[in-house]
């Protein structure tokens, strides 16, 4: 049951499927922090129980597990937030002959009505924040240690951003323009001095020594626009979704 009111704080970034229109926008939610299954475990304990953050932790590992399996067996999985459920991705010919490369399992999470319905107590909050970036845009990361599309990293992973026109650069078109790391709670900026490629689609860095663990706003302040062609004013790109950063 919702017993209140939420908020939820957006930003404004153009439609990249309607780029002849500059009054068409779409919203992104300014995320405030991602919650492990630990952060869950105490928010229960704070709103009061008996059961040890241990316990409630190694509980919903078990059930994840269960859920885990059930699934792979080909199985639908109901809960009260959502339904798992086995899907193939992928177009077939009438012979039903499957290739790897084309054809691959698949599961549809599906939040339930009830879940949804939770949304009538969202109140929306346009935070003033407006991002007209001429289709520069930080598209994904990827954790270069591991392969893997995350925003989630240790201090010893190699962050590489995917995109549109974020090669970071000064306004004479040299050095690595500037790169920044804002922490999502108290607002200090950590600059990036450790910069491994930087290129227009691909820029790969280090987290600067001593970071401390916790989620960041990343953001990247360039003068690249084209080819040779540099801005007048430098142009600020922010990922929309908070980088967060865990202890080895």
């Amino acid at each position: 049951m919702i017993e209140k009111t939420y908020t939820w704080p957006f930003s404004l970034h153009e439609n990249a499927m309607t780029k002849d229109d500059e009054t068409d926008f779409l919203a992104s939610v300014r995320v405030l922090q991602t919650f492990s299954i630990e952060d869950i475990a105490k928010e229960v304990i704070r709103r009061g129980t008996e059961y040890s953050p241990e316990t409630l932790v190694g509980v919903f590992r078990l059930m994840e597990e269960a859920i885990r399996r059930a699934v792979y067996a080909g199985n639908r999985v109901q809960t009260s937030l959502a339904r798992y459920s086995p899907s193939i991705s992928g177009v077939f010919d009438r012979t039903g002959s499957v290739e790897p490369q084309l054809h691959k399992g698949d599961i549809r999470i599906t939040p339930t009505a009830d879940f949804l319905a939770g949304l009538d107590h969202i109140k929306l909050v346009y935070n003033g924040n407006l991002h007209e970036n001429g289709g520069a845009k930080i598209v994904d990361l990827i954790d270069l240690t591991t392969r893997q599309k995350t925003d989630t990293f240790t201090p010893s992973s190699l962050p590489c951003l995917r995109g549109h026109k974020i090669k970071c650069i000064n306004a004479d078109g040299s050095g690595i323009g500037r790169l920044v790391l804002t922490d999502c709670t108290t607002g200090e900026e950590h600059p990036v001095e450790r910069i491994v490629e930087n290129y227009p689609k691909r820029l790969t860095f280090q987290f600067p020594p001593g970071l401390p663990a916790g989620e960041y706003t990343l953001s990247i302040e360039t003068y690249y626009t084209t080819g040779v062609r540099l801005l007048r004013k430098p142009r600020v790109i922010t990922y929309l979704n908070p980088l967060s950063l865990l202890s080895e």
